[in-house]
């Protein structure tokens, strides 16, 4: 049996969405089925086209974020012409392939209905991993890990991206539930504290920022009061999670913290924590090499070499392949260019979902949030590189844009049109026109919206 192109191109499109649907369930329990999921969709879209239609939408829409996405990813095959270890190298620009994941998302989820299917699986499998770290916690269920344990309660993504993954989803969860009503709203609420306090029954330090941070930007952004009752609330959830802190398990990591701290100010390397000599040997190695840097995969020859010149440098064993820190990485094997083109990307990606407006539809958080998190994971991991924090961050982003294609297809743009007017039914004034077409980013155009005579 043979179909037209036409419709060929329609079953492409509907398997490469429904492996979008496989790859958020197991995306908590899987990272081979996750990339064999996922790698089978870009396969798809590529043949189907979707994938380069998605180029062409954001080169035609978002083209500053699309070109400082090129110039970083360009960077990574870029930087293995000065490389001490290209093997190693290739090894990390082949790990990048699921950046290209982005464009295929803006169509494949522009579809209202495919859109809360997906994210309707993602937080499905989400929820079950939470139970399945409740299991672990409890020692019902025996599972260890690099990072996970009973006493280290995070399951299959173990405490580096535990609280990446579930800081993102519970401010998404809070944003929604802003936007729903009834048993959702609440229900969203509820799996959004469930997720938080996993994250600081685990040993993760950066998780405790991240779902710090993105809790006050939530909160900042869609609570309706006065400035100053806004601060005072979000002021009073930092104290209580902070005693929440020093009180409960993450209170021994906070301690050795301070302990390395103090340790370090002594210059005593081998009695502090091995991420400090590793900051330090990606700040040597850029010194080495300050306008190039040592290359994509140099940093492990590089922090090798500095050792055996700084002999009280500790890193706890052989060099690792990053310093557990994403600026003083990309610093260190790209020189100043590559830290600047990296603090740009995550500001176009924070601004672009930021300036949104967070009251009609969850564009905004879905794309501001993860690169928030990304900011903030960077300070501590080489977070664009990791498997569950890298492979979120491109599925929400590309679900966020894909809500503005969807705004800029439509005569009524859901991202400009105000609620109250849908629910009336009744025109605009001109002062109504003027401030929310002014904030509109799909659609930008004022004669969406006629003024009442």
């Amino acid at each position: 049996m043979t179909f037209p192109p036409e419709a060929l191109s329609k079953r492409f499109g509907q398997a490469t969405f429904l492996l979008f649907g496989m790859a958020a369930a197991v995306y908590p329990f899987s990272v081979a089925f996750t990339n064999i999921a996922l790698g089978s969709a870009l396969g798809l879209g590529l043949v189907s086209g979707q994938f380069a239609q998605g180029c062409r939408w954001l080169w035609k829409n978002q083209r500053a974020f699309s070109i400082i996405w090129m110039i970083y990813l360009a960077l990574l095959p870029l930087g293995l012409i000065w490389s001490p270890d290209r093997s190693w190298g290739l090894h990390i620009v082949g790990r990048q392939w699921y950046w290209l994941i982005i464009p295929l998302a803006c169509v494949v989820l522009t579809i209202p209905k495919n859109r809360h299917y997906f994210l309707f699986m993602l937080s499905a499998g989400l929820s079950l991993h939470l139970l399945f770290s409740v299991g672990q916690m409890l020692d019902i269920i025996h599972f260890t890990k690099d990072g996970s344990s009973n006493m280290d309660p995070t399951g299959h993504i173990g405490h580096i991206g535990f609280g990446f993954v579930y800081g993102v989803w519970a401010g998404w969860l809070l944003h929604r539930g802003m936007l729903w009503q009834g048993w959702k709203r609440w229900g969203s609420w509820v799996l959004a504290a469930w997720a938080i306090t996993m994250i600081f029954l685990a040993a993760g330090r950066s998780g405790y920022l991240i779902a710090v941070v993105l809790l006050f930007l939530v909160l900042w952004k869609i609570l309706r009061i006065q400035p100053w009752i806004k601060a005072t609330v979000i002021m009073l959830m930092f104290a209580g999670i902070l005693a929440a802190l020093l009180l409960g398990p993450g209170e021994q990591r906070l301690a050795w913290t301070w302990h390395s701290i103090q340790e370090m100010e002594h210059g005593d390397f081998r009695h502090a924590e091995a991420r400090w000599s590793l900051w330090y040997a990606a700040i040597e190695a850029w010194r080495t090499h300050p306008v190039m840097g040592v290359g994509t995969g140099g940093y492990r020859a590089a922090a090798e070499k500095i050792k055996q010149t700084h002999p009280k440098l500790w890193y706890g064993g052989p060099a690792p392949a990053h310093p557990h820190n994403m600026y003083l990485l990309d610093l260190c094997r790209w020189g100043p260019a590559g830290l600047l083109v990296l603090i740009a990307l995550l500001v176009m990606w924070v601004r672009t979902g930021g300036k949104l407006d967070w009251r009609y539809t969850d564009a905004g958080s879905l794309i501001m949030l993860p690169g928030m998190a990304l900011a903030v994971h960077s300070l501590s991991e080489p977070s664009l590189e990791e498997h569950f924090s890298g492979i979120l961050a491109a599925l929400l982003l590309g679900a966020g844009l894909a809500i503005l294609r969807e705004g800029a297809g439509k005569k009524e743009c859901p991202l400009c049109l105000p609620h109250a007017m849908r629910q009336e039914a009744r025109q605009p004034t001109m002062n109504e026109v003027k401030n929310f077409t002014s904030r509109c980013q799909p659609c930008g155009q004022s004669s969406l919206l006629s003024p009442a005579p």
